[in-house]
Protein backbone atom coordinates (compact mmCIF):
# COMPACT_ATOMS: atom_id res chain seq x y z
CA UNK A 1 0.00 0.00 0.00
CA UNK A 2 1.49 3.28 -1.06
CA UNK A 3 -1.25 5.87 -1.29
CA UNK A 4 -3.57 7.54 1.17
CA UNK A 5 -6.86 6.05 -0.07
CA UNK A 6 -5.51 2.50 0.01
CA UNK A 7 -4.40 2.86 3.63
CA UNK A 8 -7.75 4.25 4.72
CA UNK A 9 -9.63 1.55 2.81
CA UNK A 10 -7.48 -1.19 4.31
CA UNK A 11 -7.98 0.04 7.87
CA UNK A 12 -11.72 0.54 7.37
CA UNK A 13 -11.95 -3.01 5.95
CA UNK A 14 -11.55 -4.18 9.54
CA UNK A 15 -15.26 -3.36 9.73
CA UNK A 16 -15.88 -6.64 7.91
CA UNK A 17 -14.64 -8.42 11.04
CA UNK A 18 -16.82 -6.32 13.34
CA UNK A 19 -20.19 -6.96 11.75
CA UNK A 20 -22.41 -8.76 14.20
CA UNK A 21 -20.89 -7.81 17.55
CA UNK A 22 -20.90 -4.15 16.45
CA UNK A 23 -23.31 -1.93 14.57
CA UNK A 24 -21.88 0.38 11.88
CA UNK A 25 -21.95 3.47 14.11
CA UNK A 26 -19.88 1.56 16.70
CA UNK A 27 -17.00 0.55 14.41
CA UNK A 28 -14.96 3.58 15.45
CA UNK A 29 -14.75 2.25 19.02
CA UNK A 30 -12.38 -0.41 17.72
CA UNK A 31 -10.87 1.03 14.55
CA UNK A 32 -9.76 4.42 15.92
CA UNK A 33 -7.93 3.23 19.06
CA UNK A 34 -6.31 0.32 17.21
CA UNK A 35 -5.15 2.63 14.41
CA UNK A 36 -3.57 4.88 17.02
CA UNK A 37 -2.06 1.89 18.82
CA UNK A 38 -0.59 0.44 15.63
CA UNK A 39 0.92 3.81 14.71
CA UNK A 40 2.51 4.18 18.15
CA UNK A 41 3.77 0.62 17.88
CA UNK A 42 5.50 1.41 14.58
CA UNK A 43 6.88 4.75 15.79
CA UNK A 44 8.45 3.14 18.87
CA UNK A 45 10.01 0.19 17.05
CA UNK A 46 13.44 1.74 16.21
CA UNK A 47 14.20 2.64 19.84
CA UNK A 48 12.28 -0.14 21.59
CA UNK A 49 15.35 -2.14 22.65
CA UNK A 50 17.08 1.01 23.90
CA UNK A 51 14.04 1.87 26.04
CA UNK A 52 13.86 -1.66 27.46
CA UNK A 53 17.54 -1.58 28.40
CA UNK A 54 17.22 1.86 29.97
CA UNK A 55 14.12 0.79 31.90
CA UNK A 56 15.95 -2.23 33.30
CA UNK A 57 18.92 -0.07 34.32
CA UNK A 58 16.70 2.47 36.07
CA UNK A 59 15.03 -0.09 38.33
CA UNK A 60 17.97 0.05 40.75
CA UNK A 61 18.72 3.77 40.32
CA UNK A 62 16.38 5.03 43.03
CA UNK A 63 14.87 7.59 40.66
CA UNK A 64 11.11 7.75 41.12
CA UNK A 65 9.94 9.62 38.04
CA UNK A 66 11.61 7.76 35.17
CA UNK A 67 9.14 8.82 32.47
CA UNK A 68 11.15 11.84 31.21
CA UNK A 69 14.27 9.68 31.00
CA UNK A 70 12.52 6.90 29.08
CA UNK A 71 10.84 9.43 26.78
CA UNK A 72 14.29 10.82 26.02
CA UNK A 73 15.54 7.29 25.29
CA UNK A 74 12.61 6.80 22.89
CA UNK A 75 13.25 10.22 21.35
CA UNK A 76 9.53 10.96 21.71
CA UNK A 77 7.00 12.31 24.21
CA UNK A 78 5.91 8.76 25.09
CA UNK A 79 7.33 5.26 25.46
CA UNK A 80 6.36 1.65 26.18
CA UNK A 81 8.17 -0.70 28.57
CA UNK A 82 6.61 -3.97 27.38
CA UNK A 83 8.58 -6.48 25.30
CA UNK A 84 5.43 -6.98 23.24
CA UNK A 85 4.57 -5.44 19.90
CA UNK A 86 1.94 -6.23 17.24
CA UNK A 87 4.01 -8.99 15.68
CA UNK A 88 4.41 -10.72 19.05
CA UNK A 89 0.74 -10.14 19.89
CA UNK A 90 -0.40 -12.05 16.81
CA UNK A 91 2.10 -14.80 17.63
CA UNK A 92 0.14 -15.90 20.71
CA UNK A 93 -3.57 -16.25 19.77
CA UNK A 94 -4.56 -17.86 23.07
CA UNK A 95 -3.33 -14.94 25.18
CA UNK A 96 -4.04 -12.05 22.84
CA UNK A 97 -6.54 -10.36 25.19
CA UNK A 98 -4.25 -10.60 28.21
CA UNK A 99 -1.19 -9.54 26.24
CA UNK A 100 -2.90 -6.63 24.49
CA UNK A 101 -4.14 -5.29 27.83
CA UNK A 102 -0.64 -5.59 29.29
CA UNK A 103 0.87 -3.88 26.26
CA UNK A 104 -1.45 -0.88 26.57
CA UNK A 105 -0.82 -0.57 30.32
CA UNK A 106 2.94 -0.47 29.65
CA UNK A 107 2.72 2.88 27.84
CA UNK A 108 3.79 6.09 29.54
CA UNK A 109 1.03 7.83 31.47
CA UNK A 110 -0.37 10.19 28.81
CA UNK A 111 -0.51 7.55 26.08
CA UNK A 112 -2.06 5.08 28.50
CA UNK A 113 -4.65 7.65 29.53
CA UNK A 114 -5.79 7.97 25.91
CA UNK A 115 -6.78 4.30 25.77
CA UNK A 116 -8.43 4.59 29.17
CA UNK A 117 -10.64 7.39 27.82
CA UNK A 118 -11.42 5.19 24.81
CA UNK A 119 -12.51 2.62 27.44
CA UNK A 120 -10.73 0.16 25.21
CA UNK A 121 -10.48 -2.64 27.77
CA UNK A 122 -14.25 -3.05 27.37
CA UNK A 123 -13.80 -3.46 23.62
CA UNK A 124 -10.99 -5.97 24.13
CA UNK A 125 -13.27 -8.07 26.32
CA UNK A 126 -16.15 -7.75 23.84
CA UNK A 127 -13.99 -8.73 20.87
CA UNK A 128 -12.47 -11.64 22.78
CA UNK A 129 -15.90 -12.94 23.78
CA UNK A 130 -17.00 -12.78 20.12
CA UNK A 131 -13.79 -14.55 18.96
CA UNK A 132 -12.84 -11.53 16.84
CA UNK A 133 -9.95 -10.04 18.82
CA UNK A 134 -7.14 -12.12 17.34
CA UNK A 135 -8.46 -11.61 13.81
CA UNK A 136 -8.61 -7.85 14.30
CA UNK A 137 -5.12 -7.65 15.83
CA UNK A 138 -3.76 -9.84 13.06
CA UNK A 139 -5.33 -7.55 10.46
CA UNK A 140 -3.78 -4.43 11.98
CA UNK A 141 -0.38 -6.10 12.21
CA UNK A 142 -0.41 -6.36 8.40
CA UNK A 143 -0.36 -2.61 7.77
CA UNK A 144 2.95 -0.79 7.95
CA UNK A 145 2.50 2.60 9.59
CA UNK A 146 6.18 3.32 10.23
CA UNK A 147 7.02 7.05 9.87
CA UNK A 148 9.44 6.33 7.00
CA UNK A 149 6.51 4.79 5.11
CA UNK A 150 3.75 7.10 6.35
CA UNK A 151 4.98 10.58 7.40
CA UNK A 152 3.22 12.39 10.25
CA UNK A 153 1.28 14.62 7.88
CA UNK A 154 -0.04 11.72 5.81
CA UNK A 155 -0.83 9.69 8.93
CA UNK A 156 -2.79 12.65 10.22
CA UNK A 157 -4.85 12.72 7.04
CA UNK A 158 -5.52 8.99 7.32
CA UNK A 159 -6.68 9.37 10.92
CA UNK A 160 -8.80 12.42 10.09
CA UNK A 161 -10.54 10.51 7.31
CA UNK A 162 -11.30 7.66 9.70
CA UNK A 163 -12.69 10.18 12.20
CA UNK A 164 -14.89 11.65 9.47
CA UNK A 165 -16.25 8.22 8.54
CA UNK A 166 -16.88 7.42 12.18
CA UNK A 167 -18.72 10.70 12.77
CA UNK A 168 -20.82 10.30 9.62
CA UNK A 169 -21.75 6.77 10.65
CA UNK A 170 -22.69 8.08 14.07
CA UNK A 171 -24.84 10.87 12.55
CA UNK A 172 -23.09 13.47 14.72
CA UNK A 173 -24.56 16.93 14.64
CA UNK A 174 -22.20 19.57 13.27
CA UNK A 175 -20.83 21.53 16.21
CA UNK A 176 -21.12 18.55 18.56
CA UNK A 177 -18.04 16.47 17.84
CA UNK A 178 -17.55 17.25 14.18
CA UNK A 179 -17.48 20.38 12.03
CA UNK A 180 -17.24 19.87 8.23
CA UNK A 181 -13.68 20.27 7.04
CA UNK A 182 -14.57 22.88 4.41
CA UNK A 183 -16.18 25.04 7.12
CA UNK A 184 -13.07 24.73 9.30
CA UNK A 185 -10.85 25.60 6.36
CA UNK A 186 -12.85 28.79 5.77
CA UNK A 187 -12.58 29.74 9.45
CA UNK A 188 -8.83 29.13 9.45
CA UNK A 189 -8.37 31.19 6.30
CA UNK A 190 -10.26 34.11 7.84
CA UNK A 191 -8.19 33.86 11.01
CA UNK A 192 -4.67 33.44 9.60
CA UNK A 193 -4.68 35.08 6.16
CA UNK A 194 -4.31 38.64 7.54
CA UNK A 195 -1.00 37.52 9.14
CA UNK A 196 0.24 35.56 6.13
CA UNK A 197 3.29 37.77 5.54
CA UNK A 198 4.42 37.51 9.15
CA UNK A 199 3.70 33.76 9.21
CA UNK A 200 6.14 33.23 6.35
CA UNK A 201 9.04 34.17 8.64
CA UNK A 202 11.60 31.36 8.79
CA UNK A 203 11.38 29.35 12.03
CA UNK A 204 8.38 31.23 13.40
CA UNK A 205 6.44 29.52 16.22
CA UNK A 206 2.83 30.40 17.06
CA UNK A 207 0.18 28.98 19.38
CA UNK A 208 -3.52 28.27 18.82
CA UNK A 209 -6.23 27.26 21.29
CA UNK A 210 -9.68 25.70 20.89
CA UNK A 211 -11.69 25.51 24.17
CA UNK A 212 -14.23 23.12 22.60
CA UNK A 213 -11.85 21.10 20.45
CA UNK A 214 -13.90 17.92 20.06
CA UNK A 215 -11.91 15.47 17.94
CA UNK A 216 -9.40 18.17 17.02
CA UNK A 217 -10.53 19.28 13.56
CA UNK A 218 -9.84 22.97 14.14
CA UNK A 219 -6.37 22.21 15.44
CA UNK A 220 -5.48 19.88 12.58
CA UNK A 221 -6.64 22.16 9.76
CA UNK A 222 -4.88 25.16 11.33
CA UNK A 223 -1.63 23.23 11.54
CA UNK A 224 -2.06 22.07 7.94
CA UNK A 225 -2.70 25.65 6.74
CA UNK A 226 0.49 26.96 8.34
CA UNK A 227 2.55 24.05 7.04
CA UNK A 228 1.36 24.74 3.50
CA UNK A 229 2.11 28.46 3.90
CA UNK A 230 5.52 27.98 5.50
CA UNK A 231 7.13 24.55 5.96
CA UNK A 232 9.66 26.11 8.36
CA UNK A 233 6.94 27.41 10.69
CA UNK A 234 5.49 25.55 13.68
CA UNK A 235 2.03 25.87 15.13
CA UNK A 236 1.70 24.53 18.67
CA UNK A 237 -1.94 23.64 19.25
CA UNK A 238 -3.88 23.44 22.51
CA UNK A 239 -7.41 22.36 23.29
CA UNK A 240 -9.90 21.05 25.81
CA UNK A 241 -12.99 18.87 25.62
CA UNK A 242 -15.22 17.09 28.12
CA UNK A 243 -16.39 14.17 26.00
CA UNK A 244 -14.31 11.07 26.78
CA UNK A 245 -14.24 9.67 23.27
CA UNK A 246 -13.68 13.01 21.52
CA UNK A 247 -10.83 13.79 23.93
CA UNK A 248 -9.21 10.39 23.30
CA UNK A 249 -9.52 10.82 19.52
CA UNK A 250 -8.04 14.33 19.64
CA UNK A 251 -5.10 13.23 21.81
CA UNK A 252 -4.46 10.29 19.48
CA UNK A 253 -4.49 12.59 16.47
CA UNK A 254 -2.06 15.00 18.13
CA UNK A 255 0.29 12.21 19.18
CA UNK A 256 0.21 10.67 15.71
CA UNK A 257 1.18 14.03 14.16
CA UNK A 258 4.04 14.70 16.55
CA UNK A 259 2.24 17.36 18.58
CA UNK A 260 2.41 17.27 22.38
CA UNK A 261 -0.68 15.44 23.72
CA UNK A 262 -0.13 17.17 27.07
CA UNK A 263 -1.50 20.30 25.38
CA UNK A 264 -4.94 18.69 25.15
CA UNK A 265 -6.86 18.80 28.42
CA UNK A 266 -9.93 16.89 29.56
CA UNK A 267 -12.82 18.51 31.36
CA UNK A 268 -15.52 21.14 31.10
CA UNK A 269 -13.64 24.29 30.10
CA UNK A 270 -16.23 26.44 31.89
CA UNK A 271 -15.68 24.85 35.29
CA UNK A 272 -12.19 23.30 34.92
CA UNK A 273 -9.88 25.55 32.98
CA UNK A 274 -7.20 23.05 31.97
CA UNK A 275 -4.83 25.79 30.82
CA UNK A 276 -5.02 28.51 33.47
CA UNK A 277 -2.77 31.52 32.99
CA UNK A 278 -1.91 30.45 29.43
CA UNK A 279 -2.22 32.99 26.63
CA UNK A 280 -2.32 32.20 22.91
CA UNK A 281 -1.61 33.89 19.58
CA UNK A 282 -4.77 32.57 17.92
CA UNK A 283 -8.10 31.26 19.20
CA UNK A 284 -10.61 29.30 17.17
CA UNK A 285 -13.71 27.31 18.09
CA UNK A 286 -17.10 26.11 16.96
CA UNK A 287 -18.83 25.74 20.33
CA UNK A 288 -22.37 24.43 20.65
CA UNK A 289 -24.88 27.22 20.11
CA UNK A 290 -28.12 27.72 22.01
CA UNK A 291 -27.01 25.44 24.85
CA UNK A 292 -27.85 26.34 28.43
CA UNK A 293 -25.03 26.74 30.93
CA UNK A 294 -27.33 26.05 33.88
CA UNK A 295 -25.38 22.90 34.96
CA UNK A 296 -22.22 25.01 35.31
CA UNK A 297 -23.93 28.11 36.69
CA UNK A 298 -22.62 27.87 40.26
CA UNK A 299 -18.96 27.60 39.23
CA UNK A 300 -19.26 30.33 36.60
CA UNK A 301 -21.06 32.72 38.96
CA UNK A 302 -18.45 32.06 41.64
CA UNK A 303 -15.57 32.88 39.28
CA UNK A 304 -17.36 36.02 38.11
CA UNK A 305 -18.00 37.21 41.68
CA UNK A 306 -14.62 36.34 43.17
CA UNK A 307 -12.19 37.03 40.32
CA UNK A 308 -13.93 39.69 38.27
CA UNK A 309 -11.70 40.82 35.42
CA UNK A 310 -8.87 38.67 36.77
CA UNK A 311 -10.97 35.69 35.71
CA UNK A 312 -12.60 34.81 32.42
CA UNK A 313 -16.08 36.21 32.96
CA UNK A 314 -15.39 39.69 34.31
CA UNK A 315 -17.58 41.75 31.91
CA UNK A 316 -20.76 40.01 33.07
CA UNK A 317 -22.75 36.86 32.45
CA UNK A 318 -25.05 36.24 29.45
CA UNK A 319 -28.53 34.74 29.41
CA UNK A 320 -28.64 31.21 30.77
CA UNK A 321 -29.27 29.80 27.27
CA UNK A 322 -26.30 31.59 25.65
CA UNK A 323 -23.36 29.32 26.41
CA UNK A 324 -21.63 30.33 23.18
CA UNK A 325 -21.04 33.85 24.56
CA UNK A 326 -19.27 32.33 27.55
CA UNK A 327 -16.91 30.57 25.13
CA UNK A 328 -16.19 33.92 23.46
CA UNK A 329 -15.46 35.54 26.83
CA UNK A 330 -13.15 32.70 27.74
CA UNK A 331 -11.30 32.99 24.42
CA UNK A 332 -10.88 36.75 24.81
CA UNK A 333 -9.41 36.23 28.27
CA UNK A 334 -6.80 33.92 26.77
CA UNK A 335 -5.66 36.21 23.98
CA UNK A 336 -1.96 36.93 24.19
CA UNK A 337 -1.51 40.65 24.82
CA UNK A 338 0.63 42.80 22.58
CA UNK A 339 4.21 43.14 23.88
CA UNK A 340 4.54 46.16 26.13
CA UNK A 341 7.56 48.34 26.81
CA UNK A 342 8.35 49.52 30.31
CA UNK A 343 11.04 51.61 31.98
CA UNK A 344 13.39 49.58 34.16
CA UNK A 345 12.37 51.44 37.35
CA UNK A 346 8.67 50.75 36.96
CA UNK A 347 9.38 47.20 35.79
CA UNK A 348 11.31 46.48 38.98
CA UNK A 349 8.43 47.87 41.04
CA UNK A 350 6.10 45.57 39.11
CA UNK A 351 8.39 42.63 39.84
CA UNK A 352 7.89 43.28 43.54
CA UNK A 353 4.20 44.23 43.63
CA UNK A 354 2.71 42.02 40.90
CA UNK A 355 5.18 39.36 39.69
CA UNK A 356 2.29 37.14 38.54
CA UNK A 357 1.44 39.73 35.86
CA UNK A 358 4.67 38.97 34.00
CA UNK A 359 5.30 36.03 31.72
CA UNK A 360 8.45 36.65 29.67
CA UNK A 361 10.78 39.63 30.03
CA UNK A 362 13.19 40.52 27.23
CA UNK A 363 15.86 43.03 28.20
CA UNK A 364 19.34 44.24 27.36
CA UNK A 365 22.24 42.61 29.18
CA UNK A 366 22.49 45.45 31.73
CA UNK A 367 18.78 45.55 32.58
CA UNK A 368 18.59 41.77 32.35
CA UNK A 369 21.12 41.53 35.18
CA UNK A 370 18.99 43.81 37.31
CA UNK A 371 15.66 42.02 36.85
CA UNK A 372 17.09 38.49 37.12
CA UNK A 373 18.76 39.36 40.43
CA UNK A 374 15.51 40.90 41.64
CA UNK A 375 13.49 37.92 40.49
CA UNK A 376 15.80 35.54 42.34
CA UNK A 377 15.56 37.61 45.51
CA UNK A 378 11.76 37.61 45.33
CA UNK A 379 11.76 33.83 44.89
CA UNK A 380 13.73 33.37 48.11
CA UNK A 381 17.40 34.20 47.68
CA UNK A 382 19.90 35.17 45.03
CA UNK A 383 21.90 32.22 46.28
CA UNK A 384 19.29 29.76 44.99
CA UNK A 385 18.78 30.81 41.37
CA UNK A 386 20.69 29.13 38.53
CA UNK A 387 20.96 30.59 35.05
CA UNK A 388 21.61 29.42 31.51
CA UNK A 389 22.85 31.41 28.54
CA UNK A 390 21.94 29.11 25.67
CA UNK A 391 23.11 29.02 22.08
CA UNK A 392 20.38 26.82 20.55
CA UNK A 393 22.18 26.41 17.21
CA UNK A 394 25.26 25.04 18.96
CA UNK A 395 27.65 27.33 17.08
CA UNK A 396 29.07 28.63 20.36
CA UNK A 397 29.26 27.23 23.91
CA UNK A 398 26.33 27.65 26.28
CA UNK A 399 27.11 29.07 29.71
CA UNK A 400 25.64 27.91 33.03
CA UNK A 401 26.27 29.82 36.24
CA UNK A 402 24.71 31.15 39.42
CA UNK A 403 22.46 34.11 38.72
CA UNK A 404 24.55 36.34 40.98
CA UNK A 405 27.78 35.77 39.03
CA UNK A 406 31.00 36.09 41.04
CA UNK A 407 29.39 37.84 44.07
CA UNK A 408 32.56 39.80 45.00
CA UNK A 409 30.97 41.04 48.22
CA UNK A 410 31.04 37.49 49.58
CA UNK A 411 34.41 36.47 48.18
CA UNK A 412 36.68 34.81 50.74
CA UNK A 413 34.08 34.75 53.53
CA UNK A 414 32.94 31.16 53.01
CA UNK A 415 29.25 31.98 53.45
CA UNK A 416 27.95 32.06 49.85
CA UNK A 417 25.10 29.67 49.12
CA UNK A 418 26.43 26.97 46.72
CA UNK A 419 22.95 25.87 45.64
CA UNK A 420 22.74 28.19 42.63
CA UNK A 421 26.02 26.88 41.24
CA UNK A 422 25.13 23.25 41.88
CA UNK A 423 21.69 23.75 40.35
CA UNK A 424 23.36 25.32 37.31
CA UNK A 425 25.35 22.09 36.96
CA UNK A 426 22.06 20.15 36.91
CA UNK A 427 20.77 22.44 34.16
CA UNK A 428 23.96 21.89 32.16
CA UNK A 429 23.67 18.12 32.51
CA UNK A 430 20.09 18.27 31.29
CA UNK A 431 21.19 20.43 28.35
CA UNK A 432 23.77 17.74 27.49
CA UNK A 433 21.04 15.05 27.58
CA UNK A 434 22.41 13.62 30.84
CA UNK A 435 18.90 13.68 32.26
CA UNK A 436 19.43 10.95 34.85
CA UNK A 437 22.41 12.71 36.42
CA UNK A 438 20.58 16.04 36.26
CA UNK A 439 17.60 14.53 38.08
CA UNK A 440 19.81 13.09 40.83
CA UNK A 441 21.66 16.38 41.38
CA UNK A 442 18.44 18.40 41.51
CA UNK A 443 16.82 15.86 43.83
CA UNK A 444 19.76 16.15 46.23
CA UNK A 445 19.48 19.95 46.28
CA UNK A 446 15.72 19.81 46.87
CA UNK A 447 16.10 17.23 49.62
CA UNK A 448 18.63 19.29 51.56
CA UNK A 449 16.64 22.53 51.25
CA UNK A 450 13.39 20.79 52.24
CA UNK A 451 15.02 19.21 55.31
CA UNK A 452 16.07 22.68 56.52
CA UNK A 453 18.73 21.34 58.88
CA UNK A 454 21.66 22.99 57.11
CA UNK A 455 21.23 26.44 55.60
CA UNK A 456 23.54 29.28 54.67
CA UNK A 457 22.93 32.82 56.02
CA UNK A 458 20.89 33.90 52.98
CA UNK A 459 18.33 31.25 53.97
CA UNK A 460 18.33 32.17 57.63
CA UNK A 461 20.94 29.66 58.75
CA UNK A 462 24.57 29.78 59.85
CA UNK A 463 26.19 27.07 57.72
CA UNK A 464 29.25 27.82 55.63
CA UNK A 465 29.54 27.28 51.90
CA UNK A 466 31.61 24.13 52.54
CA UNK A 467 29.13 22.70 55.06
CA UNK A 468 26.16 23.21 52.72
CA UNK A 469 28.09 21.69 49.83
CA UNK A 470 29.19 18.69 51.87
CA UNK A 471 25.61 17.90 52.91
CA UNK A 472 24.46 18.03 49.27
CA UNK A 473 27.37 15.78 48.24
CA UNK A 474 26.51 13.32 51.01
CA UNK A 475 22.90 13.26 49.77
CA UNK A 476 24.11 12.67 46.23
CA UNK A 477 25.86 9.55 47.48
CA UNK A 478 22.51 8.29 48.78
CA UNK A 479 20.29 8.53 45.67
CA UNK A 480 17.47 6.64 47.34
CA UNK A 481 16.95 9.66 49.61
CA UNK A 482 17.40 12.24 46.91
CA UNK A 483 14.95 10.47 44.62
CA UNK A 484 12.12 11.12 47.05
CA UNK A 485 11.91 14.69 45.78
CA UNK A 486 12.74 14.12 42.11
CA UNK A 487 10.62 16.01 39.57
CA UNK A 488 8.19 18.05 41.63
Amino acid sequence: MSNFSEKVAFIWSVADLLRGPYKPHQYGRVILPLTALRRLDCVLEPTKQKVLEKHAALKSSGIKDVEPILNRAAGLKFHNTSKLDFQKLKGDPDKVAQNLTHYIKSFSSKARQIFEFFEFEKEIAKLAEADRLFLVVQKFAEIDLHPDKVPNHEMGLVFEDLIRRFNEASNETAGDHFTPREVIRLMVNLLLTPDSEMLRTKGIVKTLYDPACGTGGMLSVSEEYLRELNPDARLEVFGQDYNNEAYAICCSDMMIKGQDPENIKFGDSFTQDGLPNRKFDYLLANPPFGVEWKPQADAIQKEHDEKGFNGRFGPGLPCINDGSLLFIMQMISKMKPEPEQQLIDSLCARFVTAPESLDVVVASNLFGDIVTDLGAAIAGSMGLAPSANLNPEGHYPSLFQAIHGSAPGLAGKGIADPVATIWSVAMMLDHLDETELAAVVLAAVESVIAAGKVRTPDLGGSATTRQMGQVIIATLRKPEKASQTTSQ
